[in-house]
C-alpha cells in the first residue's frame, strides 16, 4: 500500500476530557504540521468550531459537559451539507459502527490506540476522496464480488435500497450479508437517469442482517478504490449536499 504523504497547513481539533491523551494527539499532529487546537469537552470544542475554521475533528465520546455524540449533532445544525471530518475515539461505552457513520463520523477507533494508527488514521479522513480512491489497495483473493443492475437510480434511492454518503454507501442486500470487515468488489450498472457503471472496491464498516422499521437489511461500505473512468461520478454522488452522513443507515 503506497504510504499518504503528510499533509500540513491543516486545522485540526482535539476534544478530550483526558489531558494526557489531548498532549500525546497534540505533540504527535504538531510534529507532523498540523495545527492543533485542543478542548476538553464538547460544549468547548463546539465553541471553536464556531470561531475557528477546521479541517477534522477528533472527539471522544464520554465527556463533561456535551459528549462526542451531541457535539456531532450540534455541529450538523451549523454547517449545510457535509461537515468537517471526524473522528470518534471510543472506550467500551460508545456508539455502533453504523451509528457513528450515520451521525457524521468518518471513523471510529477504539481506546487504547496506536499512536501510529490514529496519525495513518487523520491522513486518510484528510486526503482528497480524488486521491484516495485512486490506489486499488484491496486483497484480490479474499474479496466478495457484487453486480447490481439498476434501472432507476432516483426510484431506488428512495426505496432505501441504495444511498450514497461522504465517504461510501449502503447497499439493500437481502440475501448477501457480509461480515463487518469484510472486503469487497462492486459493480453498480445505472440505467436511468443516465446509464453509468460505478465499479470500484472497498469494505463493510457495518451490516444489519434484518429489516428494522424502515430501515432494510444491508451493509454499509466505505469505498476504497473506484476504478478510473467512473471516479468522477462516483465523487459527485457521495458529495452531493443533500447528503448528511459519511455512510447512511437509513433514508
Amino acid at each position: 500500500m503506497e504510504k499518504l504523504k503528510f499533509k500540513p497547513n491543516f486545522n485540526i481539533l482535539v476534544i478530550d476530557d483526558e489531558a494526557a491523551i489531548r498532549e500525546i494527539i497534540e505533540f504527535d499532529l504538531k510534529s507532523r504540521g498540523y495545527h492543533v487546537f485542543t478542548a476538553d469537552n464538547g460544549l468547548e470544542g463546539l465553541d471553536i468550531v464556531s470561531k475557528i475554521p477546521v479541517d477534522l475533528i477528533i472527539t471522544d465520546l464520554r465527556m463533561p459537559e456535551m459528549g462526542g455524540a451531541r457535539l456531532i449533532e450540534e455541529i450538523r445544525r451549523k454547517f449545510k451539507g457535509p461537515i468537517p471530518a471526524i473522528i470518534v475515539m471510543t472506550g467500551h461505552y460508545g456508539m455502533t459502527h453504523e451509528q457513528a457513520f450515520a451521525s457524521g463520523a468518518c471513523k471510529m477507533i477504539s481506546k487504547p490506540f496506536g499512536r501510529n494508527d490514529l496519525i495513518n488514521t487523520v491522513q486518510n479522513a484528510l486526503t482528497p476522496l480524488i486521491d484516495r480512491w485512486s490506489n486499488d489497495t484491496l486483497c484480490q483473493t479474499e474479496v466478495i464480488k457484487i453486480n447490481i443492475e439498476i434501472d432507476d437510480l432516483d426510484r431506488t434511492r428512495s426505496e432505501g435500497k441504495l444511498i450514497f454518503g461522504w465517504g461510501g454507501f449502503f447497499l439493500h442486500t437481502p440475501e448477501l450479508v457480509p461480515e463487518e470487515g469484510q472486503q469487497l468488489l462492486f459493480r453498480l450498472e445505472i440505467k436511468k437517469p443516465e446509464f453509468v457503471i460505478l465499479e470500484g472496491g472497498g469494505k463493510v464498516v457495518w451490516r444489519r442482517l434484518n429489516k428494522v422499521e424502515a430501515k432494510l437489511a444491508g451493509i454499509g461500505i466505505e469505498i476504497s478504490y473506484c476504478k478510473p473512468e467512473c471516479l468522477e461520478q462516483m465523487i459527485g454522488l457521495v458529495t452531493d449536499s443533500e447528503n448528511l452522513s459519511y455512510i447512511p443507515s437509513s433514508v
